[in-house]
């Protein structure tokens, strides 16, 4: 069934259009990582974001 609903001719215009604007959602995330003017993906500061969440993760809360 599921098959049929990702084969199906006449949605392929649908799935076209899903998949180009996921594209540039994922590209437009990625350009301003490079161009942030913070600097954490990177530059001088590469890795403050990525450190940040084991970090968080990793301590208790009692």
């Amino acid at each position: 069934m599921i098959a049929k609903f990702f084969q199906n001719p006449i949605l392929r215009p649908v799935w076209l259009i899903l998949r180009v604007w996921l594209g540039i959602q994922w590209f437009n995330a990625g350009y301003h990582k490079l161009i942030d003017p913070a600097g954490v993906w990177v530059g001088p500061r590469a890795g403050v974001a990525i450190k940040g969440f084991p970090t968080a993760s990793c301590t208790l809360q009692l």
